[in-house]
């Protein structure tokens, strides 16, 4: 499906994904499972129609995988080894600042 495709595009180490679309008397049973490295991400919704279900779980695994690349990716604050330090150097009160 084209909308599984486009969840690389949140998420580019996806390994593998899987859609089970299930019918049980009236409402249809979508269940949404994406493989990502050391991680398991799955939905799932029931719903008489099932593009509102199938739409509902996308969803659902969209909003995992951006919150699970916010926590992947750095967001280390620069320790202050890491900071160069600034020399300011002081005017003589006879020169003027540029």
């Amino acid at each position: 499906m084209k909308k599984q495709k486009k969840l690389s595009k949140y998420f580019s180490h996806i390994v593998e994904s899987n859609v089970i679309l299930d019918k049980q008397n009236s409402n249809f049973r979508v269940e949404i499972t994406v493989q990502v490295p050391k991680q398991v991400i799955s939905a799932k919704h029931e719903d008489p129609d099932r593009v509102k279900a199938f739409d509902t779980t996308y969803d659902k695994v969209k909003t995992q995988i951006k919150k699970l690349k916010s926590k992947v990716a750095d967001h280390r604050i620069p320790q202050p080894a890491d900071i160069e330090p600034v020399v300011v150097e002081e005017l003589e009160e006879d020169e003027e600042f540029i």
